[in-house]
């Protein structure tokens, strides 16, 4: 017998059930809660907060096997996500479901998006047992969309989230607004102490209140005070505040920081406010050992937690930026350092979808839609300097356009209110790189070499792109020019490895070789993007460690058997003799031109200047903790370290020199000048072709080898 199909429309609501006698108890499994955006109401089994999640009721008195079942954004069960195999809901109970794209036990491949689209429920045969279609939408993060009561056909937002529990019958319709701050937050040079009012927005219920708190904890019931009178500032503060009344919707707080630096500030300044629990707590804290120890710590994982972002420029009074993100530990082995490196995402699930900020005017102007962002403790470089990478990206990418790579801005960084440091602000090594880099690119594949001999795509090795792995089996043999130039960028892989040699990086090319290639169609080739330059330029002194200064590392391993991928693609490509030449030619023609001290020394202290004396203040700090806790060998001026960088580039001239002409086996290196004596103005508009190799000035000064043509080309431009 077929069961009457039943249907009622609601607004912005539709459920539809079927029936009938063979399936009439799976029927009764419902989609009864789902949150659009979930900041921190719950947590997940991966001890994430999973961006959305739905709740499945069964009112039944007999517990469901849905095994199979299948949830889908679309009428089409064949685009959903299958429920795995021993799937139970239990008897009047509840199973929720996260919607974070991590598609895994109760984790689907998919989010329930804010303000469209449809959600719907099927059993294993593909037949529809429930839906909602054109969902609102959400009022504001941490907001639940529910039926007023378990099972009921009302739907509504609910006052209290209820995930894995009864739906309370407490849903409104009022949204209340944030709380006004009398004083916007700010950055001040002197502590000047004032009194802050916050005051209920217009509208408001007459029984509202304002909660706040000065700790960075999200401000609840029970949590932080009520606010009856104006707050005291008279020292680096944080408020978080939010508007609450009975019956009604809270939004997440508003945050100001209220920042007295006891100095002018001169570079940006960028104020975190997070819970501290998400740093700290042994369970869920990011930022410490944790209950795993040493030997598995929480910082070692990808949790990601939120907090609010300001953004303070020197020339500003108040925050250019400010609003709700994400945040997590960013490295390797550099995350055991005292002071970690952080990884921060926009969201349009919190309210705002980029970083809309001309972060990096000097290295890529103009570049203001910004997903994410690393706030870096200088990895490996960490109280050594903290400036090698930034120095090997910047010679790089302002004198090639073969290399994408990370733009660099040193900051001020508060955490809840207090001094932190000086961190840098770089761009990513990943799609959101690519994404800021190419109007808006995303259809992209990215890999990252990694030195346990796997590829990570994205941070998540199960999903490398197969066409990763076909062209590291290109790699395993020999091709001809043409060949090799169908699969990868030649020049920007040969530029990427030139630039590694030179600053003699020894965690390269086994570790920190990033590969990114187009989808769209338009180039599908392999092309590098510079990542983590650290371990270079004589990193670790000679009277520490002596493999990392001016080790000639270009030819370790040629002739030896089981080599390494990196190594094998490597020496592939050099018995391409087309490419060898090439290689050779570029070696040379950027050894004159910008990969020298001529180039080096100015931008190492342009770089010292950008931090006008903040990096001196953290060094301090942090070189002194960490060598308390065994991670220095001694304690070391920052100065100092400046000056082994400078004699490591001085020196690097003549050394290279030699490991060139070792290496491909050439004549007697000699220098070479052109233009070097002619008059400036005479050079204006003047472009110089070397060794095939268009120069970024219209000079030379380096060396070639006895035995090799000169090639030369000038061009006036008029």
């Amino acid at each position: 017998m077929i069961m009457t199909i039943l249907s009622r429309i609601l607004p912005g609501f539709a459920t539809i059930a079927f029936g009938s006698i063979g399936f009439m108890g799976y029927s009764q499994v419902m989609i009864n809660e789902l949150m659009q955006s979930n900041i921190d109401c719950i947590m997940d089994d991966l001890n994430e907060f999973p961006d959305s999640w739905l709740e499945l009721y069964n009112p039944s008195e007999q517990e469901q096997d849905i095994s199979g079942f299948i949830l889908s954004l679309s009428d089409d069960p064949s685009e959903g996500y299958a429920l795995p195999e021993g799937t139970i809901v239990s008897a009047n109970g509840y199973l929720l479901v996260y919607c974070d794209k991590t598609d895994s036990d109760l984790h689907t491949d998919f989010r329930i998006d804010s303000g469209k689209g449809s959600l719907y429920l099927f059993d294993a045969q593909g037949n529809q047992i429930d839906g909602i279609s054109s969902l609102k939408k959400q009022p504001a993060p941490n907001v639940a969309y529910g039926r007023e009561e378990d099972g009921s056909k009302t739907w509504g937002y609910q006052l209290t989230p209820t995930p894995g529990a009864s739906n309370q019958g407490g849903v409104s319709n009022v949204v209340l607004e944030a709380p006004i701050f009398s004083k916007a937050g700010g950055v001040w040079v002197e502590t000047t102490p004032f009194t802050l009012e916050l005051s209920l927005p217009a509208d408001s219920p007459s029984d509202a209140i304002i909660r706040y708190t000065l700790d960075g904890k999200e401000p609840t019931t029970t949590v932080g005070f009520t606010y009856n009178e104006p707050i005291a500032v008279d020292s680096s503060m944080v408020i978080r505040a939010k508007v609450m009344c009975d019956g009604c919707i809270s939004i997440p707080s508003s945050v100001n920081s209220y920042i007295f630096l006891g100095r002018e500030q001169k570079i940006p300044l960028v104020s975190l406010v997070i819970d501290p629990d998400y740093l700290y707590d042994d369970e869920i804290g990011i930022y410490v050992d944790g209950a795993g120890g040493e030997d598995d710590p929480n910082y070692g994982y990808k949790w990601r937690r939120p907090l609010n972002f300001e953004f303070f420029d020197p020339e500003q009074g108040e925050a250019l930026l400010n609003q709700l993100c994400e945040t997590r530990i960013q490295g390797n082995s550099t995350r055991s350092h005292p002071m970690k490196s952080m990884v921060l995402y926009a969201n349009k699930r919190f309210g705002v979808k980029r970083f809309e900020h001309e972060f990096w005017a000097y290295d890529k102007p103009g570049m203001d839609q910004i997903k994410s962002f690393i706030l870096r403790n200088g990895g490996s470089s960490f109280c050594r300097g903290y400036i090698h990478d930034a120095l090997a990206q910047r010679v790089l990418g302002h004198n090639t356009d073969f290399v994408d790579w990370q733009a660099y801005s040193p900051a001020i960084i508060y955490l809840n209110g207090e001094y932190l440091g000086m961190l840098a602000m770089r761009e990513r090594s990943d799609e959101d790189n690519i994404y800021s880099n190419y109007d808006g690119l995303e259809d992209v594949e990215i890999v990252d070499y990694l030195d346990t001999e796997k590829a990570a795509s994205a941070g998540t090795p199960e999903i490398i792109p197969q066409s990763y792995w076909d062209w590291l089996d290109f790699g395993k043999t020999t091709h001809s020019f043409e060949e090799w130039g169908e699969n990868i960028d030649l020049e920007s892989y040969a530029a990427m490895f030139i630039l590694r040699t030179w600053i003699s990086d020894t965690d390269f090319p086994g570790n920190n070789q990033v590969l990114w290639r187009r989808t769209d169609g338009v180039d599908g080739r392999w092309r590098a993007l510079l990542k983590d330059c650290d371990l270079s330029m004589g990193l670790f002194r000679k009277s520490e460690y002596t493999f990392n200064y001016h080790k000639d590392w270009l030819m370790r391993y040629q002739g030896q058997s089981n080599l390494r991928r990196c190594y094998t693609l490597l020496y592939n490509l050099w018995a391409c003799e087309e490419y060898k030449e090439m290689y050779i030619d570029r070696t040379i023609a950027y050894f004159g031109d910008f990969l020298n001290a001529n180039t080096f020394l100015p931008t190492l202290d342009r770089l010292i200047e950008e931090t006008c004396g903040e990096q001196e203040i953290s060094h301090i700090k942090w070189n002194q903790i960490w060598s308390d806790m065994g991670g220095g060998i001694y304690v070391r001026t920052l100065e100092s370290d400046y000056e082994v960088i400078r004699d490591w580039i001085i020196g690097r001239q003549d050394a290279f020199a030699a490991i060139v002409q070792e290496a491909f086996e050439l004549g007697t290196p000699v220098p070479v000048k052109v233009n070097e004596s002619a008059d400036s103005t005479s050079l204006e508009n003047f472009s110089l072709v070397y060794a095939n190799t268009k120069l970024t000035k219209p000079t030379f000064n380096g060396t070639d080898y006895i035995g090799r043509t000169i090639r030369l080309e000038g061009t006036t431009d008029l």
